[in-house]
């Protein structure tokens, strides 16, 4: 369990030229907030943690005909590498850096991208608290690849969307508290929030209640799935 506040290293600045045509620097990318490297680990955030990705460095300054250096790319604020439970509770925050802005020069450097809020594969997400992007970044949630698994609860807060690449992914409304959820917010399209999914289970016992027009299949497993009341 994990009650406290950390982020994830920024990365350093890239160095300015000072000859006309010169070039600057990359900045470099931000650390993740939380580095999981062991299979099969269960990590929770209770109320009040905070995992922060670290920011990317900006790009150094370039000459008048120059280029300057692209910024660096934000941290994950959590970055799995291997398979793990994650359950961030309520009052928690999980967060990616924000990607380092371009140098200056005849041509400005590209900024970074920021880092997702928690990528990985063969993920269990259990979701109460909230999960943020960094600047520059739509992507809340990356499930890189394989079998991945998010679970709603009431009260829980996305910055940005959920990716989900892998080949069995599922969507799942639980917790003991009832909710509302808008289903026309999943989707392919940029505009929608839960992206890829192929599966969609309710659990746990609250009752839900569905809006929206997009219709799916939800495996009713435990407590209570109100259908579309509009």
């Amino acid at each position: 369990y994990f009650t406290f506040v950390t982020s994830g290293g920024n990365g350093g600045a890239g160095g300015f030229s000072d000859y006309f045509y010169g070039n600057g620097g990359a900045g470099g990318n931000g650390g993740p907030g939380l580095l999981i490297t062991s299979p099969g680990d269960r990590f929770t955030l209770s109320s009040g943690a905070e995992f922060h990705g670290g920011n990317g460095g900006n790009g150094g300054a370039g000459g008048a005909e120059g280029i300057g250096g692209d910024g660096g790319d934000g941290g994950a604020g959590i970055q799995a590498d291997a398979s793990a439970e994650i359950t961030i509770s309520a009052g928690a925050l999980v967060a990616g850096g924000d990607g380092g802005q371009g140098g200056t020069g005849g041509t400005a450097g590209t900024d970074g991208i920021g880092g997702y809020g928690i990528s990985g594969s063969d993920l269990e997400v259990t979701l109460a608290g909230t999960v943020n992007p960094g600047a520059n970044q739509a992507t809340a949630i990356h499930f890189a690849g394989g079998d991945n698994r998010l679970t709603l609860e009431s009260g829980y807060s996305l910055g940005g969307n959920v990716l989900a690449n892998g080949s069995n992914d599922v969507l799942a409304l639980g917790g003991s508290a009832d909710a509302d959820f808008d289903t026309n917010q999943i989707g392919p399209s940029p505009s929608d929030l839960f992206k890829g999914f192929e599966s969609f289970e309710k659990t746990g016992s609250g009752t839900w209640t569905l809006h929206g027009s997009e219709a799916k299949d939800w495996w009713v497993r435990e407590g209570g799935l109100k259908g579309n009341p509009n």
